[in-house]
């Protein structure tokens, strides 16, 4: 498995997380194979779950003037992942932000790139991902 094919499965597992409304666990054992992208992709997905509320309180702090509760959810889940990637800082930002583009570019709406790299570049300038 790539590095981007486990991005798009990051991107779905942390969806379907928030959808369902489960924990990390629920949704990785379900999958038997992942490749050797397995330890990638689980430490993602279970950070994610485990720092869900500061990834939220930064997303909400540069999505200015949309509520966290309104926002497409699979922009959400783009952004919790790239976030949570940026503060584990074992990938470039740059290489993160660009992933995470692509990614909404494919499964989101028109805008949701903009969006995305706006929220992630102010976040990368203003705290420079710390």
């Amino acid at each position: 498995m790539t590095r981007k094919s486990a991005r798009e499965l990051i991107l779905k597992l942390i969806y379907e997380m928030d959808l369902r409304e489960v924990k990390a666990d629920d949704v990785l054992n379900r999958e038997d194979d992942y490749g050797d992208q397995e330890e990638y992709i689980k430490r993602t997905v279970k950070g994610v779950y485990e720092k869900m509320d500061q990834l939220d309180e930064i997303i909400s702090r540069y999505s200015i003037g949309w509520d966290i509760s309104r926002m497409n959810k699979v922009d959400l889940a783009i952004l919790r992942y790239s976030i949570y990637e940026i503060l584990d800082g074992t990938i470039h930002p740059s290489i993160t932000i660009n992933e995470a583009v692509e990614l909404a570019k494919k499964y989101s709406t028109e805008k949701s790139g903009q969006f995305i790299n706006g929220i992630l570049g102010s976040y990368l300038r203003n705290e420079g991902g710390k």
